[in-house]
């Protein structure tokens, strides 16, 4: 379903309730030191989705709304994200060809090591946003 549909579907006056984890800084940046070591492999990598900013699509078209309904601290150690992401829990990791997937994990984990240590706890404050939208 596109967003057009969703525009084309709502009766009017309807809401489309938008509703987010908003990505903690420190485990953005975790993920972006992925993204770095992914890049190296960019022709083995599958497609990715096209990213759509809703928000944006959606404030230009009608009245919007937004709350920020839960926020709360993540922390978790190196070494337990590092198994989320050879678990492949993060739709991130899901780009990674099975041919690779070990090559890159353990590229990874050896820069992890060095730059953080498997031990080292990553910690910063996460929220969950609805953004309501009326047409």
């Amino acid at each position: 379903m596109s967003l057009n549909d969703i525009m084309r579907v709502l009766k009017t006056k309807g809401y489309y309730l938008n509703c987010q984890w908003i990505t903690p800084p420190a485990r953005l940046e975790f993920e972006g030191y992925f993204r770095g070591i992914l890049s190296k492999y960019a022709t083995s990598l599958q497609p990715s989705f096209e990213q759509i900013d809703v928000a944006d699509y959606l404030q230009k078209r009608c009245e919007s709304n937004y709350y920020v309904a839960k926020e709360w601290t993540v922390s978790n150690t190196v070494r337990e994200l590092l198994s989320f992401f050879r678990e492949r829990a993060y739709g991130l990791c899901w780009r990674v060809s099975e041919e690779i997937h070990n090559e890159v994990m353990n590229e990874f984990e050896a820069f992890c090591q060095a730059h953080y240590g498997l031990d080292k706890i990553i910690s910063s404050n996460a929220k969950f946003e609805v953004e309501a939208y009326r047409f």
